[in-house]
């Protein structure tokens, strides 16, 4: 089994925090933002392939990126739909 691997991304100027979590190569977002590109370069550069999101509360201050990740990657999102 390979060392837990966590990432946090703070958006600036509002309140959100996202995470990355993988390991052994299979990596998890936790409430990601709309501009995705920041989590799809972390996980390449961890060697994690992001096969889920999961989607923690609605967000009322911005749109989130489940869509758009999941437009690119064969992902299962878990949580209500917004």
């Amino acid at each position: 089994m390979q060392e837990l691997q966590i990432e946090r991304f703070k958006s600036e100027g509002i309140a959100h925090i996202s995470y990355l979590i993988g390991t052994n190569g299979i990596g998890i977002l936790i409430d990601p933002r709309r501009d995705i590109d920041c989590y799809l370069q972390s996980a390449a550069s961890k060697g994690l392939c992001i096969k889920y999101i999961f989607q923690t509360h609605q967000q009322e201050d911005f749109i989130m990126g489940s869509a758009a990740i999941k437009r690119i990657l064969d992902v299962k999102i878990i949580g209500g739909d917004h």
